[in-house]
């Protein structure tokens, strides 16, 4: 009524929203008595005292759904922050540094996660892969991707520098290239091809996010090589004390209010330090000196038993959690544990469960030629053992039973009986049970008024075009995993034999989707796994180029693919669409922890020991601030009501403990003992990926 409010209604439907648990306190009303409160005075949801409602609503799944995704992009950005926060920390030279510090360089690596995503999306687009929700996991790919590409290069570049004190800045970024270059595209490669395999996959939003993925992952390692690569050029050159001197981080410029007071060494760190005067001095390395002494334990004879025989443990218990994964996926699952949605469905399961309706679709077939079939069809799906007794509504069973003669009539006189039951038993106008093909039949005759009938005796003849029935399976059938998906294929089947296609005769319901999920996803998730793994060991063997090595590598990787996935049994998850699509980002991750470390041995130099504890200190550095960023966003996320950034978070979070582990512990353990030694030269500078 124009700018007209009735205040009356307004009331009632705000005190409706609070007895129904939708809201938690009361909404105002302009206009009826300023602000109006409960209806029983008080300004809280609390709701009568003697009785809880619980409903759903037609708008329930959408208002719960933009909640729970506007929380989750607030947790996203906090996560983001906290990976770059530390990423500014832990990257370049320990100890803040004025003018050796990389802050600057940090910022380029934000931008360039920004960027990667961003043509991801972009590039996927262009061949019509459209944008879906799943592509915040691809935000979190190119986030962790981009910030362990960083530390690598900025490590090795630091490395150089400090080794090589009278090498050219140009000498310097070619070395960063030769080491740190391989293991970036090595681990790039890689989770590119795995991805772009992964986008041959049945699955629409599998295959999606694979290609998106794809392009996303190689985005970042192009921009790594030019933009990123260009930036630590400059930074090179910024520190180097030439005709107009050092130059403070973060201000290239060569001007004089960015030119450093004094020239000092990256040995000689000077403000903003971050530690007391003292502790700046000299060559400050407290993370590698940490893990090389760390490592120096391990690698005694107790240490390699004691890591074998854990690392063994965390094997069997996986194997023992991989034999008992399996397969389910709930809608409801979906919803938050304190939503009313959530407490509607778990009341109508616990009082009133009754198993899944479903409709019986016939379509395309001549009722009046087929009709031995459609009382076959009848007969079925009354004696079908999934369905519960009585529940089965077939309008073939109620016609015949009106019409004894169906069975020999002739044509117009059967589809002229057809139509009466229809106008009978259907009402004008609703064509749910029945749509002719003359859209003419669909309109009733007028009572008591047969000549008002439009519907011709040659529109009749032209037959019906589709029907439907409904039934519902019972509850045992219909609740979980792949006793769903049995079911549905076997009734799909029996009403396919009988007339003799799927798309004539055919069970269907919205929940359906799930439920063929169910069937092949387990098949979807070992192929990509396993197309995965070949690419692993393409890789791997081709980069790296030492057998020993490289075996060990793809092996530390395939185990904790099997190790994590086994673990989470015991975590309450089971193998879903998202777990799929989930695994394989972790397949990329889990190849970071292990290549980094087995490409470094490969080209260091000593006993095999000795080459273990130069892997660990030149590179383990880089993997542990990669597990750590990683777990420092998807803690973040572990917060989420959404039940698919929680199952984020309980997959990445035993990934990033078991991955951390095979890299930075077990590996190095086994190429010592393994890997054997490479005693070329005497004396050489550590060659590192």
């Amino acid at each position: 009524f124009g700018e007209f409010e009735d205040g009356v209604n307004t009331a009632w439907d705000a005190d409706a929203l609070c007895v129904m648990g939708m809201e938690e306190t009361h909404r105002t009303a302009e206009g009826f008595r300023g602000k109006h409160t409960n209806w029983d005075g008080s300004e809280s949801c609390s709701g009568p005292s003697r009785f809880a409602v619980s409903a759903l609503h037609s708008r329930s799944l959408d208002d719960l759904f933009g909640d729970v995704i506007s929380s989750d992009v607030t947790s996203f950005f906090i996560a983001v922050a906290l990976v770059i926060t530390y990423m500014f920390v832990m990257i370049g030279p320990p100890g803040r540094d004025s003018v050796h510090g990389m802050i600057g360089l940090g910022l380029v690596a934000s931008a360039i996660v920004g960027v990667s995503g961003i043509c991801g999306f972009g590039l996927a687009s262009h061949i019509g892969v459209k944008n879906n929700p799943l592509g915040g996991f691809i935000r979190f790919l190119v986030l962790g991707l981009g910030v362990d590409d960083a530390f690598v290069i900025t490590a090795e570049f630091v490395r150089h520098k400090r080794n090589k004190k009278t090498a050219s800045n140009e000498e310097l970024i070619g070395d960063t290239l030769a080491t740190g270059g391989g293991s970036v595209f090595l681990t790039s490669f890689t989770d590119a091809a795995a991805f772009g395999i992964g986008a041959s996959s049945q699955l629409p939003a599998l295959r999606d996010f694979c290609i998106m993925a794809a392009f996303a992952v190689a985005m970042t390692w192009i921009l790594m090589m030019t933009m990123f690569i260009a930036s630590v050029a400059l930074h090179g050159r910024r520190t180097t004390a030439g005709d107009v001197g050092q130059r403070y981080d973060g201000c290239p410029l060569p001007i004089s209010a960015c030119t450093a007071k004094k020239v000092h060494d990256i040995e000689d760190p000077q403000g903003c330090c971050m530690l007391p005067a003292k502790g700046c001095t000299g060559r400050l390395e407290p993370l590698p000196d940490a893990l090389e002494a760390a490592a120096r334990v391990v690698l005694t004879t107790p240490g390699k038993i004691a890591t074998i025989t854990i690392f063994l443990g965390v094997l069997v218990l996986g194997v023992i959690g991989l034999t008992q994964l399996y397969v389910d996926w709930k809608l409801e699952w979906y919803f938050p544990d304190d939503s009313y949605v959530a407490s509607f469905l778990e009341d109508n399961e616990k009082f009133f469960a009754s198993g899944t309706s479903y409709n019986i679709h016939t379509a395309n077939a001549d009722i009046h030629d087929r009709r031995g079939q459609y009382q076959e069809l009848a007969a079925y799906t009354n004696s079908l053992v999934f369905n519960r007794p009585g529940s089965v509504s077939f309008f073939w069973s109620e016609f015949v039973r009106e019409t004894p003669s169906a069975m020999t009539m002739e044509r117009e006189e059967f589809y002229s009986n057809l139509h009466q039951y229809f106008s009978r038993n259907t009402g004008c106008g609703m064509p749910g049970v029945m749509r002719w093909e003359a859209a003419e039949c669909e309109i009733c005759a007028e009572e008591g008024n047969p000549e008002s009938r439009v519907c011709s005796a040659a529109d009749l003849l032209k037959g019906v075009r589709h029907t439907r029935g409904s039934a519902t399976f019972k509850l045992e059938f219909s609740n979980e995993g792949h006793r769903r998906y049995d079911t549905l294929t076997k009734t799909r089947e029996g009403m396919a034999r009988i007339f003799g296609s799927e798309l004539e005769a055919f069970p269907f319901s919205s929940s359906f989707t799930s439920w063929e999920e169910v069937g092949i996803i387990e098949g979807e998730l070992l192929r990509n796994l396993l197309f995965a793994g070949v690419v692993i060991v393409v890789v791997v063997f081709g980069v790296i180029q030492d057998v020993k090595v490289s075996l060990c590598t793809v092996v530390s990787t395939c185990l904790v693919i099997m190790e994590t996935a086994g673990c989470l049994y015991f975590w309450d998850v089971t193998i879903s669409g998202m777990f799929t699509i989930i695994m394989v980002v972790c397949v990329g991750l889990a190849v970071d922890y292990a290549a980094h470390i087995g490409h470094c041995f490969k080209h260091s130099y000593g006993t095999a020991e000795e080459r273990a504890i130069q892997a660990i200190r030149t590179l383990g550095p880089s993997v542990f601030n990669a597990v750590i960023s990683t777990l420092l966003a998807i803690l973040v996320v572990g917060f989420s009501k959404s039940f698919v950034f929680e199952l984020f978070f309980r997959i990445l979070c035993v990934l990033c403990i078991v991955g951390g582990a095979h890299g930075l512990w077990l590996l190095p353990v086994v190429l010592s003992i393994v890997g054997g030694d490479n005693l070329r030269i005497s004396k050489v500078e550590v060659a590192a990926p």
